[in-house]
């Protein structure tokens, strides 16, 4: 979504996206598919890193889902 042409869209949307794509999960740290192909070696820490990201956002949805159904009454 941060990779859109400015020039393709309106510039309120593109601010909304850019807002967007710091909210949601970012996959491409994920990927290492191409590596794993190519017979490289994943760095120890880059899987360390993404333990952790995926860990943080996990707690931070699960926290906000948490406060959100706190106050409701399902009764």
């Amino acid at each position: 979504m941060r990779n859109v042409q400015g020039g393709m869209i309106d510039p309120m949307l593109g601010r909304i996206l850019r807002w967007i794509s710091y909210v949601l999960p970012n996959f491409e740290n994920f990927d290492v598919m191409g590596a794993a192909a190519h017979g490289r070696v994943i760095p120890g820490i880059l899987i360390a890193q993404n333990t952790v990201y995926a860990a943080l956002y996990c707690a931070i949805v699960l926290a906000v889902a948490m406060a959100i159904f706190s106050q409701r009454n399902l009764k």
